[in-house]
């Protein structure tokens, strides 16, 4: 046999003509083998296979590959493709030699690591090299989204969605966009502020003295509203013409017209008649009209409507008559005939 470096076969003189050998030289692995005759003669003598299989585990020319299936041996001897059971961690491709992508891990890299700010992970565990998650993702490959209704870094936060509804994992934001009674924020995991309470904390509280509510109910931890509020969250006006202390006051503003819940000043700052005060809730005494501006003078101060003055029993003072005692009676001279003069109330011509 004659062979040159390069392995080319050589012919060699003998006298049955020429002979070609061909020597692999080094361990070599064959898919096919072709012969091709030259000239026109083809003798085939001999052909011998001297190589065997790649060993278990192996494969590709020379056998210098390792195979990177799952079970680490079982791949087809040529490209290497695995058999059964997939590729080991960290690998993909039908012969499993493709490293997996950016954020990807695994069994034919079909997971992916969630690491902060886009970080690279082990191939092959998923293991984020920063150690350290995205918002919405946990274990150690941050590979798992967080359980509801838990949300953000490292899962600490809990969302309080309305009607318990799902939040985004990453973020907390509630799908239907309103909080259980008692939270309020983007994700609501914050309680309500100081006096609110409710459905994403739109209501309010009006206890005494300022105190607090129950941000859920609202109900007051005294018990007590503000001046001008009813109710077990205090959260409900005096209705009108109530106002004050539990409401128990009554305004009376001049035409029914309207007066403050909590105060009772009117909004026109005109008593009815009868009535005056800041709050036009005190009646007149020994008074009576609009803003109690005249004087009574029925034998009694208590005996004289606060309306119109009329006498509510008896008669008039001494020197007064008339429907209301308004009429005042002059004194006699020896000379000058009775007189009379209207004060209030009806006119009367003077005689």
């Amino acid at each position: 046999m004659v062979v040159n470096q390069t392995g080319t076969m050589l012919p060699i003189n003998s006298s049955i003509g020429h002979i070609f050998l061909k020597d692999l030289m080094e361990p070599r692995l064959f898919q096919y083998l072709k012969i091709q005759k030259q000239g026109d003669v083809l003798t085939l003598c001999e052909v011998k296979l001297y190589e065997a299989e790649c060993p278990v585990g192996t494969f590709g020319d020379k056998c210098s590959n390792p195979c990177k299936c799952a079970d680490k041996l079982n791949c087809e001897k040529v490209k290497g493709t695995c058999i059964s059971k997939g590729c080991l961690p960290g690998w993909e491709g039908a012969s499993c030699n493709k490293s997996c992508g950016h954020q990807h891990f695994g069994s034919n890299c079909a997971y992916q690591c969630h690491c902060f700010t886009n970080g690279s992970c082990a191939k092959d565990s998923g293991k984020c090299n920063n150690s350290r998650c995205d918002p919405g993702w946990e274990l150690s490959n941050c590979s798992k989204a967080c359980s509801f209704p838990h949300f953000g870094d490292n899962c600490r936060d809990t969302c309080h969605c309305l009607n318990n509804s799902e939040c985004d994992h990453r973020d907390g934001k509630c799908d239907i966009k309103l909080c259980e009674a008692g939270w309020q924020g983007i994700s609501c995991n914050y309680v309500c502020d100081h006096r609110r309470f409710g459905i994403n904390c739109s209501s309010v509280c009006n206890c005494r003295d300022n105190t607090s509510c129950n941000a859920t109910t609202g109900q007051c931890n005294t018990g007590l509203c503000d001046p001008g509020w009813l109710g077990n969250s205090c959260d409900k006006a005096c209705s009108f013409p109530h106002f004050g202390d539990n409401c128990n006051d009554i305004c009376h503003c001049i035409d029914n017209s309207r007066c403050n819940h909590i105060n009772g000043s009117c909004d026109r700052s005109l008593c009815d008649a009868g009535w005056h005060g800041d709050s036009c809730n005190d009646a007149c005494n020994g008074t009576f009209g609009y803003n109690c501006s005249n004087k009574c003078h029925c034998d009694r101060d208590d005996n004289c409507s606060p309306t119109d003055g009329k006498c509510l029993l008896g008669g008039c003072q001494s020197g007064w008559q008339g429907d209301n005692c308004s009429i005042e009676v002059l004194p006699l001279s020896q000379d000058q005939p009775s007189t009379t003069a209207a004060v209030a109330g009806e006119c009367q011509p003077l005689l």
